[in-house]
């Protein structure tokens, strides 16, 4: 087996991949493995899926349950992304037009709208990409100072229908709906989706009957509030209305008497006006007039159409994107991605939008027939891993691991580059020293479940492993099962000397 050749991380993909010329013979003793998964078992740890496969093997060196059915939880971004880069490809990057309709006079008077169309882009304004703030808003000031307009007399319209108006997902745990980490995918996006509340207990006396800050702005809340007073401790929650996009109940306690405004974050509801109001404190501040331009957003299919194309802003790469939702479990990235697959993979009717439900079936359809999956073995309901319906096999991610490392190299490194290494990184940084072994994994953790999925790199060979945990008891007994585990098959040993013949 070759050795890969790439530009990127080229030390990293030492360590990982298989090194040039025979590979050292070596054997994996499966049974301590299995007597340590037995055992926990028998003390009611969890019940316990756990595949192991040599990349260069026809079937898995081990298969500890692993045809029975398991929630996922964040391992299912390991579809979502891997998906994404074969439909896409690493350097895809997702577009946001910039343009308007209407005309233009001689003294720079556009007489009409100007018009965004989001195309699903999960990182405009992302805390992932700081360097990157700000470059978009400046960007439509360009194209317009190109074009010449120097004054808008009509709309900023932001149309964010590409990926339907589905909000949140109805596969969801219904306490997520609103929270930080759960918030909808749209064709707009902004801040990652997550707002900032705050209100402090002075307010609240005074009789505030909303959060005293936002950021971003987004007008046009109904705030249901709840707090109480108390003699100490502050402690804060917000909740979402699955009927209604814009109401959000905020309830919880605060110190009486302080006037320290409490800050928590929440979803971010309305993510194309938040980006159209910022985009129009931009164009004022860098000179464009907007006399009684009224900003909307639009997250359906009535949105008015762009006659005439400005500029496109693109995203970074997939590349990136995919390593930011895999390396900080990112679940709005992971929705995106997910949506982004769902006009390649298949058909979608001019006009219409990309639902989750059509883009997680041709993700499931083209897995199911390449790793010859039964539907009981991939069963999804999100691409980012928060629905407890979805239920996949430990064999199902070892063979899409696999699969994945298989295909040709601008899909494949991009991909193995997106996971955390064991030992050093992200959420997978304390599960194992990484001078013991060398290791990328996803992991996945939602009440009730702890996972782990990905490529080990022992003796000259590269595996695909998944460990899955779920009815667990105890998370910490857990993880100290899956580390002894990991230890009996990839047991300490000397580092394989590189050769180049």
């Amino acid at each position: 087996m070759q050795l890969r050749h790439t530009t990127l991380y080229p030390l990293l993909l030492l360590l990982l991949l298989p090194w040039s010329g025979r590979a050292q013979q070596d054997y994996i003793d499966t049974t301590q493995a299995v007597q340590i998964l037995q055992q926990a078992e028998q003390r009611g740890e969890a019940r316990y899926g756990v595949s192991v496969w040599r990349i260069d093997e026809d079937k898995p060196l081990l298969d500890y349950r692993g045809r029975e059915r398991f929630t996922p939880a964040s391992v299912t971004k390991i579809f979502s992304s891997a998906t994404a880069l074969i439909a896409l490809g690493a350097d895809y990057q997702f577009p946001t037009e910039i343009g308007y309709r209407g005309d233009i006079t001689s003294d720079g008077v556009l007489k009409g709208d100007l018009i965004i169309v989001g195309h699903g882009d999960p990182s405009l304004e992302s805390k992932h990409y700081p360097r990157r703030k700000g470059i978009f808003y400046e960007q439509v000031y360009l194209a317009l100072h190109q074009a010449g307009i120097q004054q808008i007399r009509g709309r900023i319209v932001v149309d964010a229908s590409a990926y339907c108006d589905e909000g949140y997902l109805d596969a969801w745990p219904r306490e997520d709906w609103g929270r930080r980490y759960a918030p909808a995918v749209y064709g707009v996006n902004l801040c990652d989706n997550i707002m900032q509340v705050g209100i402090s207990a002075q307010e609240v006396a005074k009789g505030a009957k909303s959060p005293t800050f936002l950021h971003p702005t987004t007008p046009g809340h109904a705030w249901q509030m709840d707090i109480q007073l108390v003699k100490r401790g502050n402690r804060l929650a917000i909740s979402a209305d699955r009927d209604s996009r814009t109401t959000r109940r905020l309830s919880g306690r605060l110190a009486r008497g302080s006037s320290k405004r409490q800050i928590i974050s929440c979803d971010l509801s309305n993510p194309a006006m938040a980006l159209a109001l910022q985009l129009a404190e931009h164009l004022e501040r860098r000179g464009i007039e907007l006399a009684d331009c009224q900003s909307v957003a639009y997250y359906d299919k009535s949105a008015p159409t762009l006659t005439t194309l400005l500029d496109i802003y693109l995203s970074p790469h997939l590349s990136e994107l995919i390593r930011t939702c895999n390396y900080h479990s990112v679940n709005l990235y992971a929705e995106a991605l997910l949506r982004s697959i769902g006009n390649r993979f298949g058909s979608v009717q001019q006009g219409g939008c990309i639902s989750t439900r059509e883009a997680l079936r041709q993700e499931m359809n083209y897995w199911r027939e390449t790793c010859s999956l039964s539907a009981d073995e991939l069963a999804l309901y999100d691409g980012s891993g928060l629905s407890r319906h979805s239920k996949l096999s430990p064999y199902a991610l070892t063979a899409t691991l696999r699969q994945v490392y298989r295909l040709p190299l601008p899909i494949s490194d991009p991909f193995i580059l997106s996971l955390p290494q064991v030992g050093r990184e992200g959420t997978v940084r304390n599960l194992l020293p990484a001078s013991q072994l060398t290791a990328y994994f996803k992991s996945g953790s939602i009440r009730g479940v702890q996972n782990y999925a990905g490529y080990v790199s022992y003796n000259g060979h590269t595996y695909c492993v998944s460990l899955l945990a779920n009815d667990m008891r105890h998370r910490g007994n857990t993880r100290r099962t899956m580390t002894q585990v990991l230890k009996a098959l990839f047991p300490d040993s000397p580092a394989p000397r590189v050769t180049n013949s």
